[in-house]
């Protein structure tokens, strides 16, 4: 499954929603989207994003990113942390609009380490760097947002390696529905409040420019009001220059069938007709 490959991130924290889902100041504050289904805002320039069902007060869930990881077998070799990682120069941040659809982009280069070894843990330093990007794109019509995820000249310690991608999904007040390919969201009265889901592929490129198509092999752990979600990026040549993968976020109902989370985007979403989605 190939992918329309875009770019980019991220903004702050919400005090007062722009009109018509265009956010009022590029990527300073109050950056978000809305229209009159769903809000999606960004707590400063890091992975941490509400995710709100306009129409029911109080019903949203958190995503923060975590980390990328790079692993051989059980070992760990290498990892970016990502709980607080944020563009060092504003200009890395942008806010396009075209037609109906919004683009909050950034960027962000940071230092892989080494894990710690023995009980002190620590790290042994930095191995190298990789420059993270995250887009998130929106229609002004849709219900949520689909999440963009690319690693461009990750520092490889190993031909035998996979990179991992970790984030917790927060909510209170509902029960968490761990699923194969997503996570969702219900009330006390078991209405979907929302839901987190991932595709199944993503795209490896090479620095001879071919790609080759991975699988994504999920876990998922669901504690209290935490899913905590374990992405590994499996099925291709280790060593690729540029990683793209795109997850969706957004509220509106959805069924578990079987293992699989189905969400209302695959037939109503205007950006699912650009990925070319499949039809429940």
């Amino acid at each position: 499954m190939r992918r329309i490959i875009s770019t980019l991130i991220l903004a702050v924290a919400v005090v007062a929603a722009p009109a018509a889902g265009v956010p009022s100041s590029g990527c300073g504050p109050n950056t978000a989207f809305e229209n009159e289904q769903v809000r999606i805002w960004f707590q400063g320039f890091k992975g941490h994003i509400k995710v709100e069902n306009v129409s029911a007060e109080g019903s949203s869930f958190d995503v923060k990113t975590v980390a990328l990881t790079e692993r051989a077998g059980d070992q760990v070799l290498g990892l970016m942390n990502l709980e607080r990682a944020y563009p060092q120069d504003a200009s890395e941040c942008t806010v396009t609009q075209e037609g109906d659809e919004i683009v909050i982009a950034f960027g962000v280069t940071a230092d892989v380490r080494a894990p710690g070894e023995g009980a002190q843990g620590g790290d042994r330093g930095a191995v190298g760097q990789a420059r993270v990007r995250f887009v998130f794109h929106f229609n002004t019509a849709d219900n949520g947002s689909k999440f963009d995820l690319s690693v461009e000249d990750w520092p490889w310690q190993s031909t035998e390696s996979t990179l991992d991608f970790d984030l917790n999904l927060i909510v209170e007040d509902a029960t968490i529905e761990p699923a194969q390919n997503g996570v969702g969201f219900r009330d006390s009265d078991g209405n979907p409040r929302g839901y987190f889901a991932w595709d199944p592929e993503f795209v490896a490129t090479y620095s001879d420019e071919h790609e080759e198509t991975g699988t994504v092999e999920s876990t998922t752990t669901a504690e209290g009001g935490v899913a905590g979600v374990h992405l590994e990026f499996a099925g291709v040549t280790a060593g690729y220059r540029s990683l793209f993968y795109d997850p969706w976020m957004g509220v509106g109902p959805y069924v578990v069938v079987g293992q699989l989370l189905l969400g209302d985007r695959l037939l109503v979403s205007p950006l699912e007709v650009l990925r070319g989605a499949p039809s429940i």
